[in-house]
């Protein structure tokens, strides 16, 4: 249990942020650490905030898909990054 103390705060940090251009930095920072982190598990996360408009939700994605893209172009991102989401399931 004591690997998750990383990543627990990094996941409540991002449920307290307001701002869409700041998840979107936070979220780009965690991709860089947890480079398994996919898309549907930002989506399932993102949806339990309750506060974001479709709108804003839409743009994160597309502005993580997009980040995601140019890690894997950049670098061998598993081979460098932590595991964590590949063991959590998304329904």
């Amino acid at each position: 249990m004591d690997w998750l103390k990383d990543i627990l705060p990094n996941l409540a940090g991002l449920l307290k942020l307001q701002d869409s251009n700041t998840i979107k930095l936070e979220l780009a920072s965690l991709m860089k650490l947890y480079p398994d982190l996919s898309e549907r598990h930002i989506s399932a996360w993102l949806r339990l905030k309750g506060n974001l408009s479709p709108s804003d939700l839409k743009k994160i994605l597309e502005s993580i898909t997009c980040s995601q893209d140019q890690l894997r172009d950049t670098q061998d991102s598993l081979q460098f990054g932590k595991s964590f989401f590949s063991i959590v399931r998304v329904k």
